[in-house]
């Protein structure tokens, strides 16, 4: 939801991060440089080549939350924005009170995620510490996560706060639950460990620039 095609191209708050930081490093060092953007598909095909390539400016843009797993594979632009995984159902159910009335009626209920996110991490702690025949599917984006909550009866899953804010406004009817949120250091963009692009990413990071963007 942070970068996307429109009628005019490339959108969002990722790409103009991204476009902002090469018009920075232009105005600052006088080179001539530009962003060749690739489509990857799928969230789930960026992570694996930015933490295998041996290119050094390579950037991924996929609203990575920050976690100390992966910065063993990769490196972390400064967060950009908060990480916060709020749990969402159908309309049907309940308000829970509780962590433990949720929990306690977890049986019947079908989760729906993405794979490889943290998302898809926080309802496996869910199904392996309280729940484990908690049924999961996967679907392509939280979009559709989304959706497939607002239309199935017993089911729920976690999504970022700012998707689930953006989700009500294209008209998704889910219900907010405040149980079991998580919580982490925030989204950022991603690099290679092998980059050598750590100085003007944390500069730009902490300059004007970034701050009035």
């Amino acid at each position: 939801p942070f970068i996307y095609r429109n009628g005019k191209g490339i959108a969002g708050v990722e790409y103009e991060i991204m476009e902002s930081f090469v018009s920075y490093l232009r105005k600052k060092y006088k080179i001539e440089l530009t962003v060749n953007w690739v489509d990857a598909k799928s969230f789930e095909n960026i992570y694996p080549y930015i933490a295998k390539t041996k290119k050094s400016a390579v950037f991924g843009w996929s609203y990575f939350s920050i976690t100390d797993e992966r910065k063993k594979e990769v490196k972390f632009t400064p967060a950009y924005m908060p990480d916060v995984n709020i749990i969402v159902t159908d309309a049907s159910q309940p308000l829970y009170e509780s962590n433990e009335a949720f929990i306690k009626n977890l049986n019947g209920k079908t989760a729906y995620t993405m794979a490889t996110t943290m998302m898809e991490q926080d309802i496996y702690t869910i199904r392996n510490n309280f729940y484990k025949g908690l049924k999961v599917n996967n679907e392509f984006d939280d979009y559709a996560v989304m959706e497939k909550i607002s239309e199935n009866t017993n089911s729920f899953g976690y999504v970022p706060l700012s998707i689930y804010v953006m989700g009500l406004q294209k008209g998704i009817k889910v219900k907010r639950q405040v149980v079991l949120t998580s919580r982490r250091e925030g989204f950022a963009g991603i690099y290679p460990k092998a980059s050598d692009w750590d100085e003007p990413v944390n500069e730009y990071f902490n300059s004007p620039a970034f701050a009035s963007f």
